[in-house]
């Protein structure tokens, strides 16, 4: 533990172990180290909250982690695996070493939202349920006072005899809106949360644009969410693309920067990424996923298939398609990769 600016204290670990194949010395500890760090030599942010986990749970049991149990990391970390925290009596303490040692990097919180996390254990349940409806309700009410402002603003491109009322209900609900937003913005201060996106010191990312919560989907995204092929062909032209500035929930998963491409590629929608494919191949999303990516995420073989013009691209974290599906034991989607 360092402390040289006497304001921060680092982890660091200056372990040495043999590597399992060469026997050369490699510096850090496997107990401590991250599956795609032992399988990939992958070192990321979520890398860190994974040994950061390793660390809490040593403290939690008194004991020095052994998910290894002197195995092959490969033979180790397979689909389902999860750690096993019977030695953590503490039920929050749980919770938490739950989310920061699952098998998938992008499912660990980030470093920032660990913190909020355990900002809001102080606060009982009932407390965070009454939080989280306000915050529901007041951004429901924030979008739908901006939805009406729009509807009068196209109303007002027809030239309407009633143009003075109109823009009177347009001041009013951009007023509304503006009231609301300051709300929401207490809301989140209360529940510790801000609009900065999480820091990423020493990071080689680029730098990330505000991640904005609200669904700004097109209707081209919407249909493909309803798989309806027939709106998807005639709104390509229209709106193929796009991406969303906001976010989405697409099945299992929250999208940020998300494309029609990579709402099909989750879901599976082999039809519809074949429409698509030729409009928005390459584009990534906020974490430098591709459909590509999305689609070996979720075992769509079909749509891999669709999508192999993608298989050389690298998310924010130096890894392709290929990668993650060793990662994900997707043995049939890893073949069909290394073609």
């Amino acid at each position: 533990m360092f402390a040289g600016d006497r304001r921060r204290v680092v982890l660091g670990d200056f372990g040495f172990c043999k590597g399992i194949l060469s026997g050369a010395a490699k510096a850090g500890d496997p107990a401590y180290m991250a599956p795609e760090t032992l399988l990939c030599g992958d070192m990321t942010q979520a890398s860190d909250v994974w040994s950061l986990g390793a660390i809490a749970y040593e403290l939690a049991t008194l004991r020095k982690p052994d998910f290894l149990e002197g195995k092959d990391p490969k033979d180790v970390f397979v689909d389902g695996w999860r750690p096993d925290l019977s030695g953590v009596a503490d039920d929050l303490a749980r919770s938490v070493l739950e989310g920061m040692l699952v098998l998938d990097p992008a499912e660990r919180p980030t470093a920032r939202r660990l913190v909020r996390l355990l900002l809001r254990l102080d606060i009982s349940a009932d407390e965070q349920e009454a939080q989280d409806t306000r915050l529901k309700e007041a951004r429901a009410a924030f979008a739908d006072a901006l939805n009406r402002a729009n509807n009068e603003t196209v109303a007002l491109r027809k030239d309407p005899p009633d143009r003075a009322t109109r823009m009177d209900i347009i001041r009013e609900q951009c007023a509304i809106a503006a009231k609301l937003f300051r709300e929401i913005q207490e809301i989140k201060a209360e529940m510790g949360e801000t609009d900065e996106p999480d820091e990423r010191e020493d990071s080689e990312e680029p730098e990330k644009k505000h991640l904005i919560e609200e669904d700004d989907s097109t209707d081209l995204m919407r249909a493909v969410d309803r798989n309806d092929v027939e709106a998807v062909k005639a709104l390509i032209p229209l709106q193929g693309g796009t991406k969303m500035k906001g976010c989405a929930l697409v099945g299992d998963w929250k999208i940020y920067e998300g494309t029609a491409l990579m709402r099909a590629a989750v879901y599976g929608y082999t039809e519809i990424v074949g429409l698509l494919v030729e409009k928005e191949k390459g584009l990534k999303d906020s974490n430098g996923w591709t459909a590509l990516m999305w689609a070996v995420k979720n075992d769509h073989t079909d749509c891999v298939r669709l999508l192999m013009r993608e298989k050389d691209l690298k998310g924010y974290n130096g890894g392709t398609a290929l990668e993650m599906a060793k990662l994900w034991r997707n043995h049939e989607i890893v073949a069909l990769l290394s073609e």
